[in-house]
């Protein structure tokens, strides 16, 4: 029982399959220690990567303008630091490889929080300009 017989999500975030694989290796831990109280220990374990999955997703959801729910109020704060993360991200790589990794449940999301990261969101980046195109006969 993993994937979305546990919990499923809204695919736009391409994170089912990952929660998916990373619940089969939370059952695997949780069988090498035999099957004493197993559902318990399994649920426990893969909630964590249901966590963050969903807080991602959920994030992003109800910072959508036609979502009319409040959002609670750590979505609150933490989607405005997000917004100034993926464009920072724009001009980073180093800035976009973290987020990648957290969006795709690959490190927590507190990696975000490092100050290389904050630096980089305070840098003054400006887009370049487009280059004129030019045109092919």
């Amino acid at each position: 029982m993993v994937g979305d017989a546990v919990c499923s999500f809204n695919p736009i975030y391409a994170q089912g399959m990952t929660v998916a694989a990373l619940e089969a290796l939370a059952l695997r831990d949780c069988l090498s220690k035999g099957t004493a109280d197993l559902p318990r220990r399994f649920f426990r374990a893969s909630a964590k990567p249901i966590r963050q999955a969903w807080q991602l997703a959920v994030g992003g959801d109800l910072a959508l303008p036609e979502i009319e729910a409040a959002p609670p109020l750590p979505i609150r704060l933490m989607n405005p630091y997000v917004d100034r993360i993926l464009t920072a991200a724009e001009y980073d790589i180093s800035v976009f490889e973290q987020f990648i990794r957290v969006a795709w449940l690959v490190d927590p999301p507190a990696r975000l929080m490092r100050p290389a990261i904050a630096r980089a969101m305070t840098a003054k980046r400006r887009r370049p300009a487009a280059e004129p195109e030019t045109a092919t006969v």
